[in-house]
């Protein structure tokens, strides 16, 4: 098997190889964080406001949270950051980014953009909420978001992409995209990176034969290095 994922990671009985955090995608991973910004930036404007002037907040800081924070910071906003790995949190500090503990940031947050992968938010989270907060996600539903536990809220979509969650507390926020992948509202474009990791993954196969069954394996940095050079031939300008 050949994925592109950090998601739902097992073991497997045969051969599994992964391209997930090949510096390769990081490429690709930096343009979905942009991807996610533009979305954001003009479902806001639908809505008749202006990202620049609202605070944001950001659950997650890999490759796609860290590039939502630099579009983020080019524009103008300092977003807060939080992540479970004190080493990612003393990063975004380093790149300019505020670092409040989590709280703080579900609490205060106009906007948040939730890019963990792993159900960064929960009921309870949902209930300290800030009324009227915009919740982004950058992947699906199922993986970041614990919406299974959200009865208590009446659901409503108030127009399209955008829906509503109400509770009797008068607690309120706005679930974008019912909580999927932003980007792909705006028909997310990857351009000619795309097939640095196409690439990466079909020399995979030719690899297969020397993996090991049972673990996740990766392509050698050699096999890397010649895909970078020669997708640099192709579409360098």
């Amino acid at each position: 098997m050949i994925g592109d994922s950090e998601r739902k990671k097992q073991n497997y009985p045969f051969k599994v190889v992964s391209v997930a955090r090949s510096p390769l995608k990081e490429n690709e991973d930096f343009l979905v964080g942009q991807s996610v910004f533009f979305s954001a930036d003009a479902l806001m404007r639908e809505d008749g406001k202006l990202i620049q002037y609202l605070k944001c907040g950001i659950l997650g800081y890999g490759k796609i949270g860290r590039s939502i924070a630099s579009h983020l910071l080019q524009r103008g906003v300092k977003p807060a950051v939080y992540d479970t790995n004190p080493l990612k949190r003393v990063s975004a500090f380093n790149e300019l980014n505020r670092i409040p503990d989590r709280d703080s940031i579900i609490k205060e947050s106009d906007i948040l953009f939730s890019a963990t992968g792993n159900k960064s938010l929960k009921i309870e989270d949902f209930r300290e909420l800030k009324n009227g907060c915009y919740i982004f996600s950058v992947t699906s539903s199922d993986d970041e978001l614990e919406l299974e536990f959200t009865g208590e809220y009446e659901k409503q979509e108030v127009r399209k992409h955008i829906f509503k969650y109400s509770n009797e507390n008068m607690n309120y926020f706005f679930l974008v995209n019912d909580g999927n992948a932003v980007n792909f509202i705006y028909n997310a474009v990857m351009g000619d990176f795309i097939h640095l990791v196409r690439a990466e993954m079909i020399l995979a196969i030719n690899g297969l034969p020397g993996y090991a069954p049972g673990k996740i394996s990766t392509v050698p940095t050699d096999i890397r290095e010649n895909i970078a050079e020669s997708w640099l031939k192709v579409f360098e300008p």
